[in-house]
């Protein structure tokens, strides 16, 4: 514990639980402060890290719309051989849905992916807005499109 405790990066220490097996403890790794600097993984990172300019926690709801993309279809919704290409991409590529991979995908499904990846961070879905979507309140599966926001 004195390990995390004393971690610069470690904001608060909110809970721990342990089991038999395991020790978990549940931390806030940064404040929803405004931060600077490119930090991340070249696939995930959102464009507003890439541009260099300040950023907020929604380049986590960013991210994470790159893992659901990922687990609904298997592959990226951005790709390069190289950072430079991935980051150019990501900054000036936008989102497809195509039609033989994503004709299984629901139109609520497919709402979601966009307002969590939208470039406008003033426009990007928060966490509490992703948490309240259709798809995210009806476990995954939706069949109406009314009352999104």
């Amino acid at each position: 514990m004195h390990l995390v405790s004393g971690n610069p990066n470690v904001v608060q220490i909110f809970n721990i639980y342990e089991d038999d097996s395991y020790l978990q403890v549940v931390i806030e790794l940064c404040d929803s402060a405004i931060n600077e600097g490119i930090v991340g993984t070249s696939y995930y990172v959102a464009p507003e890290v890439i541009s260099g300019t300040d950023y907020n926690e929604k380049v986590y709801v960013w991210s994470a719309r790159v893992i659901l993309y990922i687990m609904l279809v298997g592959f990226l919704s951005f790709y390069g051989e190289f950072v430079a290409e991935i980051f150019e991409a990501v900054l000036h590529e936008n989102l497809w849905f195509p039609t033989r991979i994503f004709h299984f995908v629901s139109p609520t499904t497919k709402d979601l992916l966009r307002r969590m990846l939208c470039k406008d961070v003033s426009r990007r879905f928060s966490v509490e807005q992703v948490l309240r979507h259709l798809w995210t309140t009806s476990g995954g599966e939706a069949k109406s499109m009314t009352n999104l926001t």
